[in-house]
């Protein structure tokens, strides 16, 4: 772990770093009694079909916070359902519905939903937090590097725990990150992707690689819960 004392010496600085963003409600109280995502958006005019395309309509994740159930999609948006009303929600960038845009639902609270989406025409790779009481959305830009750790992809390493793993399409190298005040989501690659989020008493610990099990692998950041909340209120 990365000592904030020890690395910055200098005047205290929020854990994280949002901004805007135009992911947005699109419609809410909607009535629906299919699987596919994309039938409720053509059913509600979110979404005309083009001929026979191929509609990939599938919930990607699913958490349950509330009594709300949010779920990720393949080119609908963010979507939630209310348990007690029966009712659909849907979010989304406008020009958003396009099949195959990957959104994927990270962890979900009564507070946040924290969610990513990759690469899809004018849409860059994003990590955006949502909050349920504010009922706004704001990507997350930068997170501080303080409490941090930051693992590093070797073959040497797989081979000594998995002799007879492949290893993975894409390698990674988070080292240099302990140098740095900030990680800067836009600029190092695979950090809007979470493999997991997990809450604490007062701070949300982003996990990266660890479904490897491998120590070596793992990258942490930490944001705290106070300064969510107080950048929510100071961009009103």
């Amino acid at each position: 772990m990365v000592s904030c004392a020890d690395s910055i010496k200098e005047e205290w600085h929020p854990s994280v770093i949002l901004s805007a963003t135009q992911f947005q409600l699109i419609k809410d109280n909607i009535e629906f009694n299919g699987d596919n995502l994309f039938m409720l958006a053509i059913k509600e005019g979110m979404y005309e079909r083009k001929g026979k395309e191929y509609l990939p309509g599938d919930k990607v994740g699913k958490f349950n916070a509330g009594g709300v159930i949010w779920y990720g999609s393949n080119g609908v948006g963010l979507v939630s359902y209310n348990i007690t009303t029966k009712k659909y929600t849907v979010f989304n960038y406008p020009g958003g519905f396009i099949p195959g845009f990957h959104i994927r639902v990270i962890y979900a609270d009564d507070e946040y939903v924290f969610f990513r989406h990759g690469y899809e025409q004018d849409f860059k790779p994003a990590l955006i937090v949502y909050s349920t009481t504010k009922c706004r959305f704001m990507k997350i830009s930068k997170i501080t590097t303080c409490g941090g750790k930051f693992g590093s992809f070797s073959f040497i390493t797989l081979k000594k725990y998995r002799p007879n793993s492949p290893g993975p399409s894409m390698t990674w190298d988070y080292s240099a990150l302990k140098s740095m005040k900030y990680a800067d989501l836009s600029k190092v690659h695979g950090l809007t992707g979470p493999t997991s989020i997990e809450l604490t008493d007062s701070e949300y610990i982003l996990k990266y690689n660890e479904d490897w099990k491998i120590d070596e692998f793992i990258t942490l950041l930490i944001l705290n819960t106070n300064d969510i909340e107080l950048q929510f209120d100071k961009s009103n």
